[in-house]
């Protein structure tokens, strides 16, 4: 899951929070339960009203693995 939406906010292609949790099929609250994961991991992100979509602040992307 982490991994898609590291893939989705790079390509700044995520939509609305809607959407996004859409794309993923899982509910809001889910979503933002993940985006609060990535964030205590140290990603930096930010939705932009703008472009509609999640975004990095900076060009760091959380390497996810296993």
């Amino acid at each position: 899951m982490l991994h898609r939406m590291d893939q989705l906010i790079y390509l700044k292609s995520t939509g609305s929070p809607e959407e996004f949790a859409e794309l993923l099929n899982v509910s809001i609250r889910t979503l933002y339960y993940y985006l609060k994961i990535m964030k205590e991991l140290g990603a930096e992100i930010k939705y932009n009203p703008y472009s509609l979509s999640y975004e990095y602040l900076n060009e760091k992307r959380l390497i996810i693995g296993y």
